[in-house]
């Protein structure tokens, strides 16, 4: 039997000067600092605690121009070693249009509910693109993380 330890590793230092988030906007500018720009597709979370304080992010996918297969025991794992409270999730539209597929609905549904299993709140799901706009997918419908 092997013995094993499970771990997040350092990447490289990023500063993220912000106290709490409060607002979509304010996770909406991390993700599009972090990727925004990537001509690839890119899903990040950021992990909180109780007060909302970003503790941890991490992109946890890179897919193709348009598609990232996602799992969502991956994003959990991060969530989990971060001992975060809380998670908002983000990724990038590199074509630029913010629409939700019927994909990034179903991801977003799936991992709320892999969230609540957990004992996790999955925040907010965000979509950005590199000219700084973005769409929540919690202000257009709260029912997607029931």
């Amino acid at each position: 039997m092997e013995i094993v330890e499970t771990y997040l590793k350092r990447k490289e230092a990023a500063t993220i000067n912000i106290e709490s988030i409060t607002d979509a906007t304010m996770g909406a500018t991390i993700f599009r600092d972090m990727f925004g720009d990537n001509s690839q597709e890119c899903l990040g979370i950021i992990c909180l605690d109780v007060k909302n304080v970003p503790t941890h992010f991490s992109i946890v996918y890179k897919g193709t121009t348009n598609c990232i297969v996602i799992s969502p025991k991956d994003i959990l794992r991060v969530a989990i070693l971060s001992n975060a409270t809380s998670i908002i999730m983000g990724h990038n539209h590199p074509s630029s249009d913010l629409q939700p597929s019927e994909q990034d609905i179903l991801t977003t549904r799936n991992i709320a509910k892999a969230c609540i299993s957990v004992g996790l709140k999955l925040l907010d799901h965000l979509i950005v693109n590199s000219r700084g706009d973005f769409y929540s997918l919690r202000e257009c419908n709260d029912s997607y993380f029931d």
